[in-house]
């Protein structure tokens, strides 16, 4: 069982600022006495950017399984029964619960390597290679991704805070990479949605308005979304081709499988544009918050 007690402190703008992250709640306490907060909860970058809709990908998704769920008996010559529709309703809850989460083994494994790198105690040890082949598959792309663009590891897992417009998240990683200062962020998930530009644009934004106030100013150039996939190969091919199957277009050929992938945003224009569009998520989420009937009963 998870011990709710852990705590990890986090010193932030010269002392001035000190966080407390509580893993197993994923909650952050602010205590930043200059903005009146003291052991104060704020709001996570992600908490902000979840009031976009983002239901469309998973409706579609939760409409085809139904649909091939009753395909399938069809298939067979049976008749549907009730006790079938039912069954079709909640297919996709069924499938997401029994999903391979290779994606989250990835993500812990390039984590381990990228503190290995910035020889951070308690991994002086090189991380082994999975011995899964669809994990070793995606470790084996990154470890390329890696060589062939100069990723030079400046840090893993940043707390980082805004005090200008107070909120906060963690960065999985900052990085030189193809010689710019890049912020990145790890997705396990079948698909890149656009909220991970905004995401990592607060972040970065976050990390140099602290930089600023320490007199060590740094620019972020560019941003990368390292996507590592939640399924098999095996899992994909058969997804995709059912999903043909729902769209009349049985036998077309499919996109082939990657167990990772990455996309690169550079410039400063389109990183302000992104950190603009957070900052409506968050004018939003805090509007709601304040005039909902429902959640101010």
């Amino acid at each position: 069982m998870a011990d709710k007690t852990i705590i990890e402190t986090t010193k932030m703008y010269g002392g001035e600022v000190i966080i407390d992250f509580y893993p197993t709640s994923h909650m952050y306490k602010v205590t930043d006495e200059k903005n009146g907060l003291v052991k104060k909860r704020v709001k996570g970058v992600t908490t902000f950017l979840g009031i976009k809709d983002k239901s469309m990908p998973l409706v579609s998704w939760a409409t085809e399984t139904a649909g091939l769920h009753l395909y399938d008996i069809l298939h067979k010559g049976e008749t549907i029964t009730m006790s079938d529709i039912r069954d079709a309703i909640g297919k996709h809850k069924q499938i997401k619960e029994e999903a391979a989460t290779i994606g989250k083994e990835m993500h812990e494994w390039c984590e381990y390597f990228i503190k290995h790198k910035l020889k951070r105690p308690g991994y002086e040890t090189a991380p082994k290679l999975p011995t899964d082949p669809q994990q070793l598959l995606g470790i084996n792309s990154f470890l390329e991704w890696y060589t062939a663009h100069k990723v030079q590891f400046i840090d893993s897992e940043r707390v980082v805070y805004s005090r200008k417009h107070q909120y906060i998240g963690t960065m999985d990683f900052d990085a030189i990479i193809d010689g710019k200062r890049t912020g990145g962020d790890f997705k396990s998930s079948n698909g890149l949605y656009n909220t991970v530009l905004a995401q990592i644009s607060a972040y970065q934004a976050a990390r140099e308005e602290e930089a600023e106030y320490l007199g060590t100013p740094i620019k972020y150039e560019s941003r990368v979304a390292v996507r590592l996939s939640k399924e098999t190969e095996s899992e994909y091919n058969v997804r995709m081709e059912r999903k043909n199957i729902m769209k009349d277009k049985v036998g077309e050929p499919i996109e082939p499988y990657k167990a990772f992938e990455w996309k690169t945003f550079d410039g400063r224009e389109s990183h302000e544009r992104d950190l603009a569009g957070f900052l409506l998520t968050k004018a939003l989420t805090e509007w709601d918050d304040a005039t909902d009937f429902y959640k101010n009963k």
